[in-house]
């Protein structure tokens, strides 16, 4: 009797322990610690989107045979990165195997002062030459979902369960939801990825990082060669290093864009509405003033000259310079009458529309970039300057890039700004989307920079990128050189 008893016993003890290990193994605790501990964000988009991993590998062998690219070190910022950065530092790091044999993927997260304080970076490196292969930045403690059409956001925002905090549609425009997560941890974002995967039928996916990338009679003209024909002498500034002072020299050109031929037949564009997405405008500067586009019915909210999908208020202030450059190279105002003091834009008139994602870095996120499109194409923009980018193909992103398109939107796009042997896609420029114009840059001589990306299947036009002088942020009589592809 005592013997049955035992085994009894035995039998009921044994059930228990494979019925615990069962729940173990099989709850979303335990998966995910054993599955996404470290995991790479990024090789998980390459198994859901077969055509991107393609080019990212492309992208990956020609880095390769390109310029060697140190990686960030694992446990503090490159310098670049203290640039763009200030102030942040390295609160998790880790390095696993892959994506491919002979790399690693350097996975770290950050402690900065954007508007999304925690972002994650994943490097692909080859291991043998430790030369930088790709790299990706994105929000630590957030991701986007796109919800297919019917699907309660209250649904899957249960299915996360305790991965996720809070669930905030990014715009009207699109079932599109920023999704708060519990934690900022390296096995966070991946784990929650994952859930979502299982919890629904639309898409998600990471909020990426992305950087911004910069015959009137305005005294300023001469030195705008960018605007001139090739028959024209232009002046520049030349560094004297006997005197160590700026020179100026008379020089002549090939290919300035010939804007005196346009002015000819037309100088007013003041019905035509210009968005700026970008780092925001110096709207009082005093040749950009007289084009900024005015909101006819102003709120905190929706302001006077655009909106700031960073602060969420609709004051569009430049605390960067990049958004008031090209502000101008698009529509500083011009006159053939009046001694203007400054330089002139391609439009000497035109409606400037002011949309700020970019902080004072020059760093945004694809969220708030989505908001300011939309907000742009509900009021009218019939062009687009987005002056900035990354190698990451977006859903939500390219569904914003089509609502634009669908709309008869012009969209102008940057294209990269390394040089490549061969073209890598650069988004959103490069976005199967027949209203997008992608822009390369070149010099004063008809070259093309070192830094630029040929592209030669996804770049629709090259113009002049080097040393052009445009408005500045830092007064509202300020003016700088800046080099750039848009």
């Amino acid at each position: 009797m005592k013997s049955k008893s035992y085994r009894i016993l035995l039998i009921s003890t044994l059930a228990f322990l494979f019925l615990t290990l069962g729940i173990l193994f099989f709850s979303p605790a335990f998966f995910k610690k054993k599955s996404f501990k470290a995991h790479s964000v990024i090789e998980r988009l390459q198994h859901h989107h077969p055509l991107q991993a393609a080019k990212n590998a492309l992208q990956q062998q020609n880095q390769l045979s390109s310029t060697h690219r140190e990686p960030a070190p694992l446990d503090h910022l490159s310098k670049e990165e203290e640039d763009s950065f200030e102030g942040a530092f390295v609160v998790e790091a880790a390095e696993v195997d892959g994506p491919e044999p002979g790399q690693k993927t350097r996975l770290r997260i950050l402690k900065t002062q954007s508007k999304y304080p925690m972002l994650r970076t994943e490097e692909v490196i080859d291991s043998a030459h430790n030369n930088l292969l790709s790299r990706a930045e994105m929000v630590a403690d957030h991701f986007l979902v796109t919800l297919p059409q019917g699907e309660k956001p209250d649904a899957f925002f249960n299915k996360m369960g305790s991965a996720a905090v809070q669930m905030t549609r990014v715009t009207e425009a699109s079932p599109l939801y920023r999704v708060d997560l519990a934690s900022s941890s390296l096995d966070a974002l991946p784990g929650a990825l994952r859930l979502s995967d299982l919890a629904t039928r639309g898409v998600g996916e990471p909020d990426f990082v992305v950087h911004g990338r910069a015959v009137p009679n305005n005294n300023g003209y001469s030195f705008q060669w960018a605007l001139h024909n090739n028959q024209d002498d232009y002046n520049q500034y030349v560094y004297n290093t006997t005197t160590e002072t700026l020179d100026i020299t008379t020089s002549k050109l090939a290919y300035g864009i010939n804007a005196p031929a346009a002015w000819d037949i037309r100088t007013d564009a003041s019905s035509v509405i210009v968005a700026v997405i970008d780092s925001g405008i110096r709207y009082t500067h005093h040749v950009l003033a007289p084009n900024m586009w005015h909101n006819p019915n102003p709120t905190p909210k929706y302001g006077l000259y655009g909106c700031n999908a960073i602060d969420d208020n609709g004051d569009p202030w430049d605390d960067y310079f990049h958004g008031t450059h090209c502000a101008g190279v698009i529509g500083a105002v011009g006159s053939e009458n009046d001694n203007l003091h400054g330089t002139c834009g391609v439009a000497w008139k035109v409606q400037l529309m002011a949309c700020k994602f970019l902080d004072k870095a020059g760093t945004g996120c694809q969220s708030d970039e989505i908001v300011c499109i939309d907000y742009a194409l509900s009021f009218g923009a019939q062009i687009i300057n987005c002056s900035y980018g990354n190698y990451y193909w977006s859903y939500a992103e390219y569904d914003a890039w089509k609502r634009a398109h669908d709309l008869g939107v012009i969209m102008v796009g940057a294209s990269s700004e390394y040089s490549l042997k061969e073209e890598i896609p650069h988004y959103p420029a490069c976005y199967p989307l027949d209203n997008i114009v992608s822009v390369t840059a070149l010099s004063p001589d008809g070259t093309m920079p070192e830094w630029c990306n040929p592209g030669p299947t996804t770049i629709v036009l090259a113009a002049p990128g080097v040393d052009i002088l445009s408005t500045w942020n830092n007064s509202d009589g300020g003016y700088n050189y800046m080099s750039g592809t848009s």
